[in-house]
């Protein structure tokens, strides 16, 4: 119970945790949401402040032209509509203003003002009007500074393109704007520039209502990295560094396409926090709820579990008994007497499991060896009944039969008796006069044994247990000093490496032609070094089937 009670509070807290940083995520997906929705605020505020400087150049002059860029300039046959006095001209930007709000701001600066019929003043002749304080004002550049030095008017001048300047400080408010000059011709000759200024702040306003935290921290920034709209007047036209990250704020920067300014969104994460502190305790009570459930089930489950290993050591105590008595049924040692007709053989079955359907027996009777191998289908317990079967039928039809086909046709008739569940065994019988070599053997569907280094080749036939009525025959070959005789099951040829490669006949049947000819090597240092070389192919991979080997030697 300590260990559950532990597991249930590391469980609260790391699920906890988790959806502590789901909800910061969710927030920072917001927040970046709110970014792009600025952005693009922005940058449709540019583009109708630049429809509307357009518009009115066009009001003002007979033709304006944008070109594939999106810059553009008053045509060379353009010529300013009510010219004639600079009342007219006031009048006319007083008018533009009070109809477009998003202008803080409108100028009609001159290159030559005596060339276009004015008189310069001490700077030229620059008309200006501006609202961005309250009531509409009237300012002549041209008495003021010399407009033509100033950016919104130089850059445009001299580019003979539309441009918005970098942000400034307005000399009469003390405001930061921004202005979007266009160039004007009159007769081929560039006259003059048009200047829409916009307040940045007005805009930096505006933009806090998209984001979805009230004290969410907005600023503008141009090309150059200098503030053009901050909360905080102090920093304005200051420059600052983007890049950097802050452990106490989730931001975003967003680049605006039309000027190539950027807005810098950012949020306390503590008011984050503060904000989601509903869900935060949702997803505490959920996760204590959840996983206080979980721990019921753990203790109901533990309980089931504990009674499931006790029957599972019941059933393994009991697979190691029944394997016991299985491998106690199988011949251990060599008879004695066989040594003395001048043959040595060597046994082996591993099964992949704790019981198997592999099987081999020998027994000399009457100067004969009687040996079989055989690999029944399947594997574990049904399997291992049916090899005791078989085992049983071939150790009592050798008391009185030495013909393997009919020790074979006796096998397969009791097998096959009312076999529902269709199980069979491919099986070899063999049995070897000890004092001439002759070797009479049937092959009821089992692997070829190798005789020297060739495969002992003999009738196709069914495993037994098939068809009752199947009717074996008897196949012979020869055993001369020397002579190795190896039967096995296809554990051993179909065993497998890392890869999924098998060890296959060819490589069996070249191991062993290269130890079979060595006169000092016995059956067990043929069995042993056959072992040695499967053992270095699967390199440690999982056996996957029964294997059996009996290797016999005439000396």
């Amino acid at each position: 119970m300590p260990l559950i009670g532990l597991l249930f509070i590391l469980g609260i807290s790391s699920v906890f945790a988790s959806m502590v940083q789901e909800i910061l995520k969710m927030n920072d997906r917001q927040i970046k949401a709110a970014s792009l929705s600025i952005k693009n605020s922005i940058e449709s505020e540019l583009h109708s402040i630049e429809d509307v400087a357009y518009s009115l150049s066009s009001k003002a002059f007979s033709d304006i032209q944008r070109g594939d860029d999106g810059v553009g300039s008053v045509s060379s046959n353009a010529r300013l509509v009510d010219m004639t006095s600079e009342e007219k001209i006031f009048q006319s930007l007083e008018s533009a203003l009070h109809v477009n709000t998003k202008v803080c701001g409108l100028a009609v600066g001159l290159q030559d003002p005596e060339q276009s019929g004015f008189t310069s003043r001490q700077y030229g002749f620059a008309c200006y009007v501006t609202n961005i304080e309250g009531p509409t004002r009237r300012l002549q550049l041209g008495e003021i500074n010399d407009y033509r030095n100033r950016e919104w008017y130089r850059d445009a001048y001299e580019t003979s393109r539309a441009c918005w300047s970098h942000p400034f400080r307005e000399t009469s408010s003390g405001k930061v704007e921004s202005s979007f000059s266009l160039p004007f011709y009159v007769e081929g000759r560039c006259a003059g520039v048009l200047g829409f200024d916009i307040d940045t702040e007005r805009i930096r306003r505006e933009c806090l209502e998209l984001v979805p935290f009230e004290k969410a921290d907005v600023f503008i920034v141009d090309r150059n990295g200098q503030i053009a709209a901050h909360s905080d007047t102090t920093l304005l036209l200051q420059k600052i560094n983007l890049e950097e990250k802050s452990d106490e704020f989730v931001s975003t920067v967003a680049k605006i396409d039309v000027n190539g300014w950027s807005v810098y969104t950012r949020v306390s994460k503590k008011e984050i926090f503060a904000k989601s502190r509903h869900a935060y305790y949702k997803a505490l009570i959920f996760s204590s709820i959840f996983f206080l459930l979980l721990t019921l089930l753990m203790y109901w489950f533990t309980g089931k579990l504990s009674k499931a290993v006790r029957d599972n050591v019941a059933i393994e105590s009991e697979l190691c008994i029944a394997s016991d008595i299985q491998m106690g049924l199988l011949k251990q040692t060599p008879p004695e007497s066989l040594s003395g007709y001048g043959y040595d053989i060597n046994a082996y079955l591993k099964p992949a499991k704790n019981v198997g359907g592999d099987l081999y027996d020998y027994c000399v009777h009457d100067d004969k060896l009687f040996f079989c191998v055989g690999d029944v289908s399947g594997k574990g317990i049904p399997a291992s009944l049916i090899m005791m079967v078989v085992l049983s039928l071939f150790r009592n039809k050798i008391k009185d039969c030495d013909s393997p086909a009919e020790i074979m046709n006796s096998i397969n008739s009791s097998v096959a008796f009312e076999n529902k569940g269709m199980t069979f065994c491919t099986l070899f019988v063999g049995v070897l006069d000890l004092a001439s070599g002759k070797l009479s053997y049937c092959n009821a569907g089992h692997n070829l044994p190798l005789l020297k280094d060739q495969f002992l080749e003999s009738d196709p036939n069914l495993p037994v247990g098939v068809f009752d009525d199947i009717v074996y025959e008897n196949c012979s070959a020869d055993l001369d000093s020397g002579d190795v005789l190896l039967v096995y099951t296809d554990g051993v040829t179909e065993a497998m490496s890392g890869s999924g490669k098998m060890y296959g006949d060819q490589r069996l049947q070249k191991m062993l032609k290269k130890i079979a000819f060595d006169s000092g090597a016995s059956a067990s240092d043929i069995h042993n070094s056959i072992l040695q070389d499967l053992s270095g192919f699967t390199r440690g991979a999982d056996q996957s089937d029964d294997i059996t080997m009996v290797i016999i030697k005439r000396k």
